[in-house]
């Protein structure tokens, strides 16, 4: 019962605000297609950031709106498009409904609350993580340009070079 308020409370909170903080965005060295390196060396390039975190505002929120060929718990419409937003409590997104909105396009946001199921956590505390942390959030899809990979992996390639690290291997 505890699980289903704190999933409905949230989704709750994101409507009658229409805003949410969501974390900075940060392109990975596998994205930029540089998957050679070992995980300690990819670990001692500081990762390329994208976008900083910021709050973003709605026009619109509908709550299970179904799209396509799935139903995200938030849609939230903005000047930017659309974001999608799932909370998770006690089910993670599936590969399939990620795969289903990487296909509709638009960017996702997961919310992890499962480690606030079993104990105790104020509306005020949800409120707080929603709208002002980047804590308890994950981007599961955030579509960027060609142009901005190139200019991650030109930085990428930089840094590579900087330390000094042979990715011929």
């Amino acid at each position: 019962a505890n699980e289903t308020a704190l999933h409905q409370l949230a989704k709750q909170i994101i409507a009658e605000e229409c805003k949410i903080l969501v974390p900075q965005r940060a392109v990975s060295l596998f994205e930029v297609g540089i998957n050679s390196l070992p995980k300690e060396t990819g670990d001692k390039i500081p990762k390329w950031v994208f976008r900083e975190p910021m709050t973003v505002y709605a026009q619109s929120v509908e709550l299970e709106k179904h799209l396509e060929k799935f139903t995200p718990d938030v849609l939230m419409k903005t000047d930017r498009g659309e974001l999608l937003v799932e909370i998770f409590v006690s089910h993670r997104v599936n590969d399939d409904k990620k795969d289903k909105a990487r296909e509709y396009g638009s960017a996702m946001l997961e919310i992890d609350l499962s480690s606030f199921s079993e104990k105790p956590l104020s509306s005020d505390e949800l409120r707080n993580i929603i709208l002002n942390s980047e804590k308890h959030k994950r981007w599961l899809h955030y579509p960027v340009s060609c142009e901005v990979l190139d200019i991650a992996k030109k930085y990428y390639e930089a840094k590579i070079k900087e330390h000094g690290i042979d990715t011929a291997e």
